[in-house]
């Protein structure tokens, strides 16, 4: 940023990068330089370049996420969320459904994704995502029914595939189901952002535990094992069965 000042791109991942200092420090008084410093460059960012979409975007989940006494607004996030639908509707959408998920303004939300679909301005995010606000509310059948709806029209969508057999765990319904979308999953290449095949296998352990298959539920929760040997949740689900 010293040396180039102008560049909107060097101030938003300094202001990234105290994000992370942020989450990964204990120590209270270094974790209000790095939010303030974070807020601070990520606001430069937006004025050399308030088209930088992922700017904003950080910029407005830290005011989501911060304590009050750190500059946490839900109406500054929401500001970000209505400034970036001038650059791109479907981000502007989302992160404006996030903020209304955020206040548990959950019929809020599920408007704007229903006129996103609606404008066609929509994401392949779109029905998981109205599958989450019916998850929240509990009700397990329309987040069913909108994760088919992902996966139908969202093939490529691996999260859909992961989310049906998480919530056949949840819900303890549609389990045959769940056990066939989470190996589509296992079998599937995947981004690293998505949840990892330990946490697949350990979903498909307590499915199989669910209809007193116990052994295949003990293959599945010790492959998860095998894949991440500190996962606690597999070895205990394992332990469980002998």
């Amino acid at each position: 940023v010293d040396l180039d000042p102008k560049n909107a791109e060097n101030h938003y991942w300094l202001g990234a990068s105290n994000i992370e200092a942020l989450q990964g420090d204990d120590n209270f008084f270094k974790k209000g330089i790095y939010a303030f410093d974070a807020q601070d460059a990520l606001i430069d960012a937006i004025e050399l370049k308030p088209s930088h979409i992922s700017a904003r975007i950080r910029l407005a989940n830290y005011y989501l996420n911060a304590p009050l006494i750190a500059g946490g607004s839900t109406s500054k996030a929401k500001e970000q969320a209505m400034e970036l639908m001038k650059y791109d509707k479907v981000q502007g959408n989302a992160l404006l459904a996030s903020v209304y998920r955020h206040n548990e303004e959950y019929d809020k939300a599920e408007e704007v994704y229903f006129e996103s679909i609606k404008r066609n301005e929509n994401s392949e995010k779109v029905y998981y995502l109205l599958a989450e606000i019916s998850l929240e509310k509990k009700d397990y059948k329309k987040s069913f029914e909108y994760l088919k709806q992902s996966i139908k029209y969202y093939p490529n969508y691996k999260m859909s595939h992961y989310q049906f057999g998480k919530l056949s765990v949840i819900s303890k319904q549609n389990i045959q189901e769940g056990i066939e979308h989470l190996k589509k999953y296992i079998e599937s290449d995947k981004p690293s952002n998505l949840p990892a095949d330990y946490w697949a296998y350990y979903r498909l352990g307590q499915l199989y535990s669910l209809i007193n298959d116990d052994e295949a539920a003990k293959k599945a929760f010790s492959e998860s094992i095998r894949l991440n040997s500190k996962f606690d949740k597999a070895k205990e689900a394992l332990k469980s069965l002998r």
